[in-house]
């Protein structure tokens, strides 16, 4: 029999800041919630992209350093699984739910500030442009 897998892989930007909570108050239960705003391929008639947004949540070790390292507007890939919170309201009575990614890992794949954007732009202090000459456009990938 096929097992089945609940695996979501998401890469996008994250709205704010994420912050650190604990549950009642024990440092040993560490959480971080932060929402990642992800690019779907395709443009609605405005020829804009259509953004979806998704709310990440890790726990332990990897919330400590989510909160370290993760800033707004961040470029991240978060890896984790699938879940939906069920509740009823309690001032309506109504129920309630919400699909939320349960980290597993994440990775930043922009710099965490802009001064290491400045440094990853250079190498060796030349600019990208000084290295125009070792590019050859006629030559094949290989």
């Amino acid at each position: 029999m096929t097992q089945a897998n609940n695996i979501v892989m998401l890469v996008g930007r994250v709205g704010a800041t994420p912050e650190m909570k604990y549950v009642n108050q024990d440092p040993n239960k560490a959480f971080t919630r932060f929402n990642l705003a992800v690019n779907r391929p395709i443009k609605d008639s405005q020829g804009n992209y259509i953004t979806d947004w998704f709310t990440c949540e890790f726990w332990g070790r990897q919330a400590e350093l989510a909160a370290e390292m993760i800033k707004k507007g961040s470029l991240v890939s978060v890896v984790g699984s699938g879940r939906i919170d069920n509740w009823n309201d309690k001032q309506t009575n109504e129920k309630r739910s919400r699909f939320f990614v349960y980290g597993s890992s994440f990775q930043l794949l922009s710099p965490r500030s802009e001064s290491e954007n400045e440094n990853s732009q250079s190498v060796n202090n030349k600019s990208v442009d000084d290295f125009s000459d070792y590019v050859v456009d006629d030559a094949p990938p290989f």
